[in-house]
C-alpha cells in the first residue's frame, strides 16, 4: 500500500516513466513532447502565490522530466521571466529557483522548462 506521504513522488515518478516510455516508442519523425514541469513547494493558495511581501526571496522548488533531457527551467511571475537555470539535461531534474518581487501583490506563478531538442 501507498502511503499518501508519499503520493508527489510516486506521481511524479509516474509521470516520468510514461514519458520515457513514449519517447522510447516514438519515431524521430513524431512531434516532440514539451517537458513536464510542476513547482513542488511552495503551494499555492488557490491559483495564486499570495500574499506576497516585497524585497524578501522566496524560493520555488521546481521538477522537469523530458525524455529529450531538461535543458532549463525558467520561473514566471503573471507570465514575464523572474528567474532561469540551465541544467545538466538529465531526463528528470529537481531545482530550487529565487526571486525577489520589487512590490507587494499576488502573483501567478508558473514554471517551464526546455529540452535538449529546443
Amino acid at each position: 500500500m501507498v502511503s499518501m506521504d508519499n503520493a508527489p513522488m510516486l506521481k511524479r515518478c509516474v509521470i516520468a516513466a510514461a514519458m520515457l516510455v513514449a519517447a522510447c516508442a516514438a519515431s524521430p519523425l513524431r512531434a516532440a513532447v514539451a517537458p513536464g514541469v510542476e513547482i513542488t513547494s511552495p503551494a499555492a493558495r488557490g491559483d495564486a502565490f499570495r500574499p506576497v511581501r516585497a524585497n524578501r526571496p522566496l524560493f520555488f522548488a521546481v521538477y522537469a522530466a523530458s525524455p529529450n533531457g531538461v535543458a532549463s527551467i525558467e520561473l514566471l511571475a503573471d507570465d514575464r521571466p523572474v528567474a532561469a537555470k540551465p541544467v545538466s539535461g538529465a531526463a528528470v531534474v529537481n531545482v530550487v529557483l529565487s526571486w525577489q518581487p520589487m512590490v507587494n501583490g499576488d502573483f501567478q506563478i508558473a514554471a517551464q522548462a526546455t529540452d535538449r531538442s529546443g
